[in-house]
This record gives structure tokens, C-alpha cells and sequence, in this order.
């Protein structure tokens, strides 16, 4: 301990004042008291230790702190034009460093993170491990907005926070566009600091697969009889592909209700946050406001516009007011309950679906069991025309139809963050208040936007559905084990070879009829209401 003497020599003019300095900087000022001394190895209690399975390293808090500052702030050229830049990876950081990546990933880890931060300097030679954000102003103004927003009572997305980043971005740093990406660990950390979290404001209940497996076999089995190669040219595959049908001629439509605002499901919201809420321009929006009929086909290639059916008591007078302003991507119709009904149907029938090049001979498409589908003068039509109609069994849309388990979720998904965008934009601008013609013409724009982009990059999903679900696989069963349906094991679809099935029908009428004189327990009649098994 220094003495008085020894303070005041080394003390300038000013007395104790000075003194006082030197005393809260001495470094035995802040010393802890000592622990109690450390006893003999014969007095300590012994705990059997495990056996070692691996060769264990061991690292300075130094030089993992050397690896994250690596890891964090260092950039690498991803070729030799050293024009773009990337994170290092946690292999470059191994041939870095010489340490495991696995190693690696672990110090990574917030919790590791935290725990070299609050151990202090003194641990590790007086380095401070600092690991900074890497966008830092982008990242606070994102956060602020993100609270403006659901301050009003927004719902917000994940293509928010994307669009308004690299909005941001572009604003903030205009000299390095390249270096920044908006990657899934940089906004998951994102959402980590700022206490961020995804919540739900729905649930749905949802029923047992097993339940309908014998449906959907019988289903499989209708497909699969009346998709047989007809003459020698379609078995050798030269004129089809897909036993009678080429893969254009498989068709799946489905009617999906859309609202005019999307304010159900989940949004971001602060952690811990007890009530979750949404604002709504107009009562009633976050409802269904309109009918949207998607068609797509086996090959994945779009061949029909989307369908709007919006609710309007006389929809001429509106058509006249609006039809300029409507996308022209895509066909609209007006009816008093903005659904889909047998004369729109019909329409589509006879006007788009049997006016397609490749549907001139027929083909097959694959519908739900609506009442609206299976009226006589449908089903004419239909057989008039070489179209066979693949009823799928009510209660199992969810499971089998390629529109239901594959493309809509991803394609409202994009529809909504175009109709956030599109009025983010529009409010921007200065527009205060919406009309239902404005929330009609905004939909068409939404919509045609959204099917072109998924079109053009999620085209091989449609492909991908239609073959998991059996309808564009060969008839002669070479193909079953690309079977794949929610719930069902591919062994339990033991489909069989479409010529060795009992005979039946080569038209749909008479499927109908033979199918109840089989086996019930392998025949569905698709005309008629299936009845749910209890």
C-alpha cells in the first residue's frame, strides 16, 4: 500500500484534491478482498470424471474474440475483380484461422457472445470485444418506422422490412449498394436485437389425413383409368405425355376468397407484447371482397388470365366507370355475391378453356366437387368436348389439389406485399381516403403483378405439385414413388397399373355409373357429395 509521504511527493500543487485523483486511479484502489485459500488435493471431495471421447482444444478469450471481429467486420472479394465483396463464411474463417468451423459456429452464438462482452478488457490483454452492427443509423430508422407502423396499427410483413432496408439503404450508404444484402441471419439478428418476434392473431383447425385415404385412392384410380393411351402413337409417347394427355392438357382452377386489406394472420410486433392489433381502413376489408380463380396446368407454363369476381348489383355501370383502369392482365366479372357460379362457368368453358390450341382434342382437369361444377348442362358441355372432370373428393382439396397445397399460399403471399406497397405509395402521395372502385382497380394491379412474378420464378412448384398429387404421372404406375401426399405414406397409395384397374368408362358419365356397381371401398361417385367418415 503507497503512504502518504510517497502520494504527496508524487502530488502536484492542490493538496488533497490531487491526492484524491491518484487514489481512484491507483490500481489497487478497486482490488477485491481475497478469497478463502485453496485446499489440499486430499481434503477435496472426489467426483468420478467422465471419459474423454475427443481431443479438446482450448482457445484464448483473445483470439475468439479475434475470430468474431473476423467474422463480423471483415470482407472478402468474391473473385479476382474485387468488385464485389461478402462476409466471411465460417469455412473461410477455418482456413483463416485453423479452427474448426463447427468451433466456430458455436462462438458465434449470441449467448457466447455476451458472455466474452460482459467478462471485460482485463480477461483478454485489454482488447474490448466490440462486435458492431453492420448497418447501424439503417438499422435504428428501421426499428423507429417499424414502431410508427404498428403504432398505427399496420400489419407488417417480412417484405416490409425488406423493401423499406434497401430503401434505406440506397439512402444511407449510396457509395456501397453492392456490399449490402438483405440475407435471412441478418434480419433474424435483426429481430433478436431489437426483441422483434412474429405473432399469430388466427388458428385453424384442421382434420386427420387418414380419414379421407380412401377417397383419394379411388380419386388416383379415376385419373389414372381414364388418362390410358388410346392408340399406338400416344403409347410410344409421340403425340403425349402423359398417357392420352400432354401436359398441357392437365388442368387444375380453384376459387380462393381475397379481401381487400390483410390484416389477419400474423405481423411483427414487439416482444412481450399482450395485445396484437390491427388498424382497418374500412369495416369489413380484412373480409372476403372478391372471388380470385387461379387456372394452371401441368406443364407450368400460364395459358388463362386470373379471374376477379367482385360483388356489384349491376355491374355494367360499373364496368363502363372502371374497365379503363382495370389491368388488363386479367379478366374481371361482376355478380350480386361475388362467387363463382354455373353461367360464369359455363362461359369460361365455351370462350377461354376449349378455345386453347392443345384443348381442342380434350384433357383433363381436376376441379373441386362444387355443386356449380356437376350440373347437367356442365357435365355436357364438358363430355361434348373430350374433357374429362376430375371431381377430388370434398374435404380433400387441402390434400390433392395442386392449387391448395403448393401455389396459394406463396402467391398471396406475394399478393400482399404488392397491395402493402401499393398503398404505402398511394398514401405517400397523398391519398387519404379509399373507395371500393379505387380497392377494385388496386386488386387487378395486385393481382396481375403477383401471378407474373410467381409465374416467372415459382413455375417449377406448379410442376412439383401436380406430379406429387399423381396427376401428371405415368398411368402404368412406373412413377408412384414420386406419390406424395400430406399424411399418407407412399406405401398405402398402391395405386397399380392404370390397365390392369377393373374396366371402366372411357367417359365420365359412364365412370359414374360403373363406379357403383365396384367395391365401395375403391369407388367414389364424383358427382355426388362424398360423405365425410365420422
Amino acid at each position: 500500500m503507497l503512504n502518504d509521504s510517497v502520494l504527496q511527493q508524487g502530488a502536484p500543487k492542490g493538496g488533497n484534491e490531487s491526492i484524491g485523483i491518484l487514489l481512484s486511479i491507483s490500481p489497487f484502489s478497486n482490488r477485491k478482498k481475497p478469497g478463502p485459500k485453496p485446499r489440499p488435493l486430499h481434503k477435496r471431495i472426489y467426483h468420478p470424471p467422465k471419459a474423454v471421447r475427443r481431443v479438446e482444444r482450448s482457445y484464448s478469450q483473445l483470439k475468439k474474440v479475434e475470430v468474431l471481429m473476423f467474422l463480423h467486420n471483415h470482407w472478402i472479394a468474391k473473385d479476382e475483380t474485387e468488385k464485389i465483396f461478402h462476409r466471411p463464411s465460417y469455412t473461410d474463417a477455418e482456413a483463416f484461422f485453423k479452427i474448426p468451423s463447427s468451433t466456430i459456429s458455436n462462438w458465434n452464438q449470441p449467448k457466447h457472445i455476451n458472455m466474452l462482452v460482459s467478462q471485460g478488457p482485463a480477461s483478454y490483454g485489454g482488447t474490448h470485444a466490440v462486435l458492431h452492427h453492420r448497418w447501424p443509423e439503417l438499422e435504428e430508422r428501421l426499428f423507429t418506422q417499424f414502431l410508427g407502423r404498428r403504432g398505427e396499427g399496420k400489419v407488417i410483413r417480412r417484405g416490409w422490412f425488406r423493401r423499406l432496408a434497401t430503401q434505406l439503404y440506397r439512402e444511407l450508404y449510396p457509395d456501397t449498394l453492392h456490399l449490402f444484402r438483405f440475407s435471412a441471419g441478418w434480419f433474424n439478428r435483426f429481430l433478436k436485437r431489437y426483441r422483434i418476434v412474429i405473432r399469430f392473431t388466427t388458428n385453424q383447425a384442421s382434420k386427420i389425413p387418414e380419414e379421407f385415404q380412401n377417397h383419394i385412392l379411388s380419386w388416383l384410380r379415376f385419373n389414372r383409368r381414364n388418362s390410358l393411351p388410346r392408340n399406338s402413337l400416344e403409347k410410344a409417347h409421340l403425340i403425349t405425355d402423359v398417357g392420352r394427355f400432354r401436359l398441357s392438357q392437365i388442368c387444375n382452377m380453384d376459387e380462393t376468397p381475397i379481401p381487400f386489406e390483410f390484416l389477419s394472420g400474423k405481423t411483427y410486433e414487439m416482444k412481450g407484447a399482450k395485445t396484437v392489433w390491427a388498424k382497418q381502413t374500412r369495416g369489413g376489408w380484412d373480409k372476403r371482397q372478391a372471388t380470385l380463380i387461379l387456372y394452371v396446368f401441368a406443364d407450368g407454363l400460364p395459358r388463362i388470365k386470373p379471374k376477379l369476381i367482385f360483388h356489384a348489383a349491376t355491374g355494367a355501370q360499373v364496368r363502363r366507370k372502371e374497365e379503363a383502369l382495370y389491368d388488363k392482365r386479367v379478366t374481371v366479372e361482376f355478380n350480386p355475391t361475388a362467387y363463382n357460379n354455373e353461367a360464369l362457368f359455363l362461359r369460361w368453358i365455351e370462350e377461354e378453356l376449349i378455345k386453347l390450341e392443345d384443348w381442342k382434342d380434350g384433357g383433363l382437369l381436376a376441379i373441386d366437387a362444387a355443386e356449380f361444377h356437376k350440373t347437367e348442362k356442365i357435365l355436357t358441355t364438358l363430355r361434348e368436348h373430350s374433357i374429362i372432370p376430375s371431381m377430388i373428393p370434398p374435404g380433400c382439396t387441402r390434400l390433392v389439389q395442386p392449387l391448395d397445397i403448393s401455389i396459394n399460399k406463396p402467391f398471396k403471399e406475394l399478393l400482399r406485399d404488392y397491395v402493402d406497397s401499393y398503398v404505402e405509395l398511394e398514401e405517400h402521395a397523398g391519398k387519404e381516403t379509399w373507395s371500393v372502385g379505387d380497392r377494385r382497380v388496386m386488386t387487378t394491379i395486385c393481382v396481375s403483378r403477383a401471378w407474373d412474378q410467381f409465374c416467372r420464378e415459382s413455375h417449377h412448384l406448379v410442376i412439383t405439385s401436380f406430379r406429387n398429387v399423381g396427376l401428371s404421372l405415368h398411368p402404368n404406375g412406373s412413377e408412384d414413388h414420386e406419390l406424395s401426399i400430406k399424411g399418407i405414406a407412399t406405401s398405402e397409395l398402391q395405386v397399380g397399373n392404370g390397365q390392369e384397374l377393373p374396366e371402366m368408362g372411357d367417359t365420365w358419365e359412364e365412370e359414374r355409373t360403373l363406379s357403383t356397381e365396384s367395391d365401395e371401398s375403391e369407388a367414389v361417385e364424383y358427382d355426388l357429395p362424398v360423405k365425410h367418415l365420422d
